[in-house]
């Protein structure tokens, strides 16, 4: 004799109950049954009753359902408490005990199969997935909550650079301001280039001073991997050609659209520095000829307002060889207000086979230039 059929020697033949019966057979446990048998025999219980689970298909579902009942009757109580407490009920009014004290009354009632199937199909399944729903957005809104505690406690920590904007500051740049950079292609691509470095070489310290995320738009074409499809993930370095970034910032919206599945590939999906090698091309123009700085000045807004949510800091570059006198008209002195607005220019040194690459401001000519760099001007060309 198998075990199945020694099982089924020790249960009474139950009768066959169609779905129109009012009423079931069911089987109640003894709490203490483990009262009735040896310890040794308890474990022999054990091991007969895991060999048929395994090798019965029906038995599997049956505990599986037994299982999932219990859980679901436990995400019912759940469910139940938080929706009375938002009805402005307590535990000690009663109204929850009576509800549960009913149900479970309800329960021991004559049932029929259909009718469980209809309330599984009517209420349980639909249940379950606003429960699921619910909780979801839950981890959402943490998550968010935790992305913000994060973004402003890194508004605080400046982004290395490796030279000052002014002879008093710092080799930092804030994240609350945008930096522009205006002067020859060549110059204004140098200067960019020690900033990314700098910034790169930055080490993580911790959770809210960690290292630098940089997001570069280059100037030149060049083909990324479509970022949505399976690439390198977890960068702290990320560059993306002009023809996939020119003229995505006519809004917030559509900027933010534009880099959520560059955002994905890179550490912890984030930027702490925005590089953009020319702003003038992050918007379409104005109008046709309009000067590079009238769309620059427009494009700034709107990536200023998205770096503003995101704690980032902003160093974009205008190649642009304008002398300084003609940077004096009412656009300019809007950038001047929102951004810090830097020349690049050289300027000879001790070394003449060397020049020295230096950062003025083009309003306050009496305050020294920074010096970024002494190098080959064979470099610059």
């Amino acid at each position: 004799m198998d075990d199945t059929e020694a099982l089924e020697e020790q249960f009474p033949e139950m009768p066959e109950l169609s779905t129109a019966d009012t009423a079931e057979y069911a089987p109640v446990l003894d709490p203490a049954w483990k009262d009735n048998f040896p310890a040794e025999e308890i474990e022999k219980i054990k091991e007969r009753s895991q060999r048929l689970v395994k090798k019965h298909d029906h038995l599997v579902a049956t505990c599986v359902v037994m299982g999932a009942a219990r859980q679901l009757y436990n995400l019912a109580l759940v469910a139940l408490d938080r929706d009375l407490r938002a009805l402005g009920c307590t535990m000690e009014d009663g109204t929850f005990a009576c509800i549960t004290d009913s149900m479970q009354a309800a329960s021991m009632e004559g049932y029929r199969r259909d009718h469980v199937l209809q309330k599984l199909q009517k209420y349980c399944l639909p249940f379950m997935m606003s429960e699921l729903q619910r909780e979801e957005e839950e981890v959402r809104r943490a998550d968010r909550k935790a992305e913000q505690l994060a973004a402003e406690a890194r508004k605080g920590v400046g982004i290395p650079v490796g030279f000052k904007l002014e002879a008093t500051g710092t080799s930092t740049l804030g994240r609350d301001r945008t930096t522009l950079l205006v002067g020859p292609p060549r110059l204004v691509a140098h200067a960019l280039s020690l900033a990314t470095h700098a910034a790169l070489l930055k080490p993580e310290r911790s959770d809210y001073d960690p290292r630098v995320v940089v997001l570069r738009l280059a100037a030149e074409a060049f083909v990324n991997r479509d970022a949505s499809k399976k690439a390198t993930t977890n960068l702290n370095h990320l560059r993306v050609g002009v023809q996939q970034w020119m003229h995505k910032a006519e809004s917030v919206k559509g900027w933010t659209k534009f880099l959520q599945p560059w955002l994905r590939r890179t550490y912890r999906n984030r930027v702490d520095l925005l590089v953009v090698d020319d702003l003038s091309m992050a918007q379409s123009p104005v109008l046709v000829g309009a000067p590079p700085h009238v769309t620059a000045a427009k494009s700034q807004h709107v990536l200023r307002r998205w770096a503003d949510q995101h704690a980032c800091a902003i160093l974009a570059g205008l190649p642009l060889d304008i002398p300084v006198a003609e940077m004096t008209d009412e656009t300019w002195r809007k950038l001047e207000v929102h951004t810090d607005v830097r020349v690049v220019a050289t300027r000879p040194c001790e070394d003449q086979s060397k020049v020295q690459v230096c950062l003025f401001n083009p309003w306050r000519e009496k305050e020294p230039w920074q010096v970024l760099s002494i190098v080959d001007p064979a470099i610059l060309q």
